[in-house]
């Protein structure tokens, strides 16, 4: 009978061809000078940016500018009336560029947020709608239009000298950006600035967010609304690492999470998508934008764009997706129908070699296939424990003893010890690589060491584990470091191209092994 069985290692498979994929290209460096957190508007078939932040000991840049192709710029105004543009909040509204709030001169004396409301036309000639909306100055808020209104959403109201005190979490909406009216004082999610608001399918959603200094912390919470007041918790904990500073953008019927930055992790390259707020798929690409931070993400020409932003040292690059309208992402894993596989754990043991001999127990194991399943969740396959036990090495043959390490492992493993209906995953103590994979029998040293990459495993073995199960499932090496078929690395994410395939192979195995169709 045929067998599936695992050995782990992590060794040199050719990269998976992703050339076919949809790519970000990059349009080019722009003319304006290299910034972050300004404000950024589509608007009468011009892409626009205005203000942001060079230093913090400097006052803010109010300079305008526009492209009508991403790479072909003209500033239109030099010095617009408005001074608070280091992180205000900006839209596209009732055919008006508007920017209200935000922060001024940085750690300079004289700082201060604003809760003034400006608005153009063209750019160029600037009114002041309102000198002092009713809600308190401040920055780093969520601004959307939703039926037919604007939407402030909390924000901090000191950005480099205040306290938990300083976030806000009320909700207030304009018809005309001149009156405004308090929806709540208070709503569901915890007062916090530097987070995303979106709206898609007749809901405001908030994307995470939190405070940066002094008392610094970051959600990867979303909530939504209807209606401003009535707040629902989509998730206390999206699959993307909690950040400040992010971007975010409604684009083929999905939300997206574009970078960003935490304390811990410092700058995100990572893009995320979802249709609901609660169910999330990160978007791979072979070519993206260096991680960054207070970027703009825009939606313009059916493209998706990024531009500027803090990618040590500040950019002014500009990059853009096209994704065809036929595009549709892989399944969600929640809908996907669950493929659940049979594994048998060998624990090795030997009394002479003490290489193949484990120290892991079944607290362990359980532990490790835990985590192995939250890894292959996002493809909507599960492992099964038929049994966890000892098995004992096979004595090693004279003839064996000069023959390579994984000959020598091979043949200490009993071959009568094997499922023919399960994967067998066999541990040991130490060889040289973390492990091997021959196809048939498995090895995995409980003394695996891997690089640590922002928002990897926390632990080597499940990693491992996972890894070289994605290989037994027919998947190569990719050389990107965040993702699960990285050689070396704690990353654990697959693409849609990676999910088929492996979705595919585990299908073909209960086949095989099960007589399942």
């Amino acid at each position: 009978m045929t067998r599936l069985v695992l050995c782990l290692l992590i060794t040199a498979w050719p990269c998976l061809a992703l050339d076919d994929a949809p790519n970000w290209v990059l349009e080019g460096n722009a003319p304006w000078q290299a910034r972050d957190s300004q404000a950024e508007w589509v608007f009468k078939n011009q892409l626009w940016i205005g203000g942001g932040w060079f230093q913090s000991y400097a006052e803010p840049p109010r300079d305008v500018w526009s492209s009508g192709d991403g790479t072909a710029w003209k500033q239109v105004e030099q010095n617009a009336p408005w001074l608070h543009s280091d992180l205000p909040m900006n839209i596209t509204f009732a055919d008006k560029l508007w920017i209200m709030g935000g922060w001024y001169k940085g750690r300079l004396p004289g700082h201060s947020a604003s809760n003034q409301v400006w608005a153009s036309s063209d750019g160029l000639k600037w009114k002041q709608i309102t000198a002092n909306a009713e809600w308190s100055p401040r920055l780093a808020g969520g601004l959307v239009e939703h039926r037919g209104r604007l939407w402030m959403l909390g924000g901090t109201e000191n950005y480099y000298f205040g306290d938990d005190a300083s976030l806000k979490s009320d909700v207030w909406s304009s018809a005309d950006g001149k009156e405004w009216k308090q929806e709540t004082a208070k709503a569901a999610w915890a007062p916090r600035g530097y987070h995303q608001a979106v709206t898609l399918n007749d809901k405001i959603y908030i994307l995470g967010g939190g405070s940066y200094t002094p008392g610094y912390h970051a959600r990867n919470d979303v909530w939504s609304s209807s209606d401003g007041i009535n707040w629902t918790c989509e998730t206390e904990s999206a699959p993307w690492e909690p950040r400040l500073w992010f971007s975010a953008a409604v684009y083929r019927g999905r939300m997206w999470v574009l970078g960003g930055w935490s304390k811990e992790k410092d700058n995100f390259g990572d893009v995320w998508h979802s249709a609901d707020g609660k169910n999330w798929q990160r978007f791979e690409t072979k070519t993206c934008w260096k991680a960054r931070h207070e970027h703009s993400a825009f939606v313009f020409q059916d493209k998706l764009w990024v531009a500027g932003g803090h990618a040590r040292p500040l950019s002014n690059e500009v990059w853009s997706l096209s994704l065809p309208q036929s595009w549709k992402p892989v399944a969600d894993a929640q809908s996907l129908p669950v493929i659940t596989l049979p594994v048998r754990v060998h624990l090795m043991q030997s009394d002479s070699i003490k290489a193949m001999h484990t120290t892991l127990t079944e607290a362990d194991v359980k532990r490790i296939m835990g985590k192995v399943n939250k890894v292959w969740s996002q493809a909507g396959i599960q492992f099964e424990i038929e049994s966890i036990g000892p098995t004992a090495a096979v004595a090693l043959k004279t003839e064996m003893r000069l023959k390579p390490e994984f000959n020598r492992v091979h043949a200490m493993i009993p071959k009568d010890r094997l499922s023919g209906s399960a994967i067998d995953v066999c541990y040991v103590k130490e060889i040289a690589p973390n492990g091997f994979y021959y196809g048939e029998p498995i090895v995995v040293k409980d003394t695996a060491k891997l690089k640590e990459v922002i928002g990897g495993l926390d632990e080597p073995l499940p990693r491992v584990t996972s890894h070289e199960i994605g290989h037994a499932l027919g998947l190569k090496h990719r050389q990107d470091k965040t993702n699960l078929m990285q050689s070396g690395t704690t990353g654990f994410t697959l693409n849609e191209q990676e999910i088929s395939t492996a979705r595919a192979r585990a299908r073909q195995y209960l086949i095989e092994h099960q007589g399942q169709e």
